[in-house]
């Protein structure tokens, strides 16, 4: 996966290299697109994880639900980073940047859903004691 998302972001830089920089307006999609795929990766680390956890029968674990919390704040805050790259590579484009209200919305829940995890890691924990 990491191999793909190098060659992704090297044929990008690779299509547009006759490009003027900084100038061009395409420049502005292509910091975008490797914002993305910086956090497109950084997702996709932390799910191999937690699916190599599930494959060894290591489901109800913490570090499981403090991974899907890290899903959800990359995925809340990778907007702002994608808006970082693009102010410091292009920062002649930096009014064009806008924060996506869409990825906060979808960070948040996925937070929610690593605290429930987390509640439902508790309760198993505590069903383990009983028996």
């Amino acid at each position: 996966m990491i191999v793909g998302y190098v060659y992704c972001i090297s044929y990008i830089l690779h299509i547009n290299s006759d490009l003027n920089w900084p100038i061009d307006p395409n420049m502005y999609s292509i910091a975008s697109n490797i914002g993305e795929c910086i956090c497109l990766l950084i997702c996709t680390v932390l799910i191999s994880i937690i699916y190599y956890n599930v494959r060894h029968k290591r489901i109800f674990i913490h570090t499981n639900a403090n991974l899907i919390k890290g899903i959800g704040t990359v995925v809340m805050f990778g907007n702002l980073i994608t808006d970082f790259i693009i102010i410091k590579i292009l920062p002649e484009y930096a009014r064009y940047t806008s924060m996506n209200h869409f990825s906060i919305v979808m960070g948040l829940f996925i937070i929610a859903i690593g605290y429930v995890f987390q509640e439902a890691i508790k309760m198993k924990e505590e069903q383990d004691l009983t028996i």
